[in-house]
């Protein structure tokens, strides 16, 4: 699976009900293909865990929508180049910001950035906002105890973040034969060392929501299909019926799903 594609060369020949090999090279560049085109869509440059640094104009309110989502942490905000602190936890009357942390649920849609004691003042370009965002899943569980430990995530890999034991202590990631502490990590795949076997471990790592890898399977599947029929809107069955074929790179069906993830301008940029 390549960076930025939205489903693997296994899943869409599966879904296709392709077994040989003959076509891989051409189904690999239609997956790329059709993963560009949906991120196009959906206004985003790419769904894995990244750091954001968002200028805005300034509306005069204390609240404000972040552009991207999912947020998974806020690392500064900075109005008319003053730094704004975070409010301190379980202190609901200091001042400072706060935002609505991310509910899990994959379409949820933008989070609130809240200030408390401090505005938004208006202006143009006075606003500054860096955080984090991107799909992220974070999974406890154990190692294996046995020859060769590994662990396969739950759910669509896209990209490790990191591992660390129940502790906190980080584990290290190196290409392959991981040592003790260390982890290697492929196609969601996660190999440790037998030293630490029954080790209890928490791997986070950025992972593609299911309904969109399932539209760009779709996708491929209907340009890889398409391919026999170049140029043929319908199709005569022995003058007893007629097929017609989509001619659109999206239809209305994977429009529907794939909006919900849609990022907007908000009000105020």
């Amino acid at each position: 699976m390549a960076a930025g594609d939205l489903t693997s060369l296994s899943n869409v020949k599966a879904w296709l009900s392709v077994s040989s090999s003959g076509d891989d090279a051409l189904l690999g560049r239609l997956v790329t293909s059709a993963s560009r085109s949906i991120l196009n869509y959906i206004g985003r440059p790419n769904l894995l865990v990244h750091s954001v640094n968002e200028v805005r104009n300034g509306t005069g309110t204390e609240r404000m929508m972040m552009r991207e989502f999912p947020v998974l942490a806020v690392s500064s905000v900075s109005v008319n180049g003053s730094v704004i602190p975070a409010q301190p936890v379980n202190q609901p009357l200091a001042g400072g910001y706060i935002f609505d942390p991310w509910d899990g649920q994959d379409a949820s849609g933008p989070q609130r950035l809240q200030l408390i004691g401090y505005s938004f003042y208006c202006g143009s370009g006075n606003v500054t906002l860096q955080y984090t965002a991107g799909f992220q899943s974070v999974e406890d569980d154990v190692v294996p105890v046995g020859a060769t430990p590994s662990i396969v995530v739950a759910r669509p890999w896209a990209g490790d973040v990191s591992v660390t034991y129940a502790t906190g202590a980080a584990l290290t990631p190196v290409a392959s034969a991981p040592a003790v502490g260390q982890y290697a990590v492929s196609a969601g795949t996660y190999a440790f060392n037998t030293g630490d076997g029954g080790q209890s471990i928490i791997i986070s790592y950025s992972y593609i929501p299911e309904d969109l890898e399932q539209v760009c399977n779709e996708v491929v599947g209907e340009a890889y299909r398409r391919k026999d029929r170049i140029g043929q809107a319908s199709k005569s069955l022995g003058g007893q019926e007629t097929i017609s074929f989509i001619q659109t790179k999206l239809n209305a069906t994977a429009q529907a799903m794939l909006d919900p993830y849609r990022l907007v301008a908000p009000i105020g940029r």
